[in-house]
């Protein structure tokens, strides 16, 4: 298998997906610092669908990582990391700028404020884009080790009937990585 193909590209979505969030996120915490205006800019520009859209992010880093992790317990060629970095990159930067784009047209909001958020945006979305990379590598040797400990019979095989359990709240665990509430939800009625 080619270095290339090494890492599914659904693996790779999941990953830039939750990395633009990310990016997302900590563009809007070093721009606006305090809560009470970052909440109420990200209200008036559009910003509804973000307490949703970082569960998901959430969600699909979870996924991402394990299937990067159990797909190298059954496949051990590497990757490369600087072209999981580049791509990474490409689909962090290009979906933050029409990310913003779009939040702005669909609120009505101006396009002038763009500039302080794509001069932060911009940095912040290759950060993470570089941060996850180092995940990926770590979460790949470890994958590593451990299907070298299995062939070498110092670890049992996996069960593949075992069920990853997701915890009770997702959106809680969301809420302190981003430090975006989630949306409100209708009382529990019996």
């Amino acid at each position: 298998m080619s270095n290339r193909s090494a890492i599914r590209p659904s693996v790779v979505l999941g990953l830039a997906f939750t990395g633009v969030l990310l990016g997302h996120a900590l563009t809007y915490r070093i721009v606006l610092p305090d809560a009470h205006d970052r909440a109420a800019e990200l209200a008036r520009s559009g910003h509804s669908y973000v307490g949703g859209a970082n569960v998901l992010g959430l969600v699909a880093a979870v996924v991402a990582l394990s299937v990067l992790f159990l797909g190298r317990l059954v496949r051990t060629s590497g990757a490369n990391p600087r072209d999981t970095f580049w791509r990474l990159c490409g689909f962090q930067l290009g979906a933050f700028g029409a990310m913003e784009v779009l939040e702005r047209i669909g609120s009505g909001s101006d396009l002038h404020d763009l500039v302080p958020l794509v001069l932060v945006g911009v940095p912040a979305q290759l950060l993470v884009a570089a941060v996850v990379t180092l995940a990926v590598r770590w979460v790949l040797r470890a994958a590593t080790r451990v299907a070298a400990s299995v062939a070498r019979g110092a670890l049992p095989a996996p069960d593949p009937r075992v069920v990853v359990a997701v915890p009770g709240s997702v959106a809680v665990l969301a809420n302190r990585v981003t430090g975006v509430p989630p949306g409100r939800a209708p009382p529990f009625v019996r």
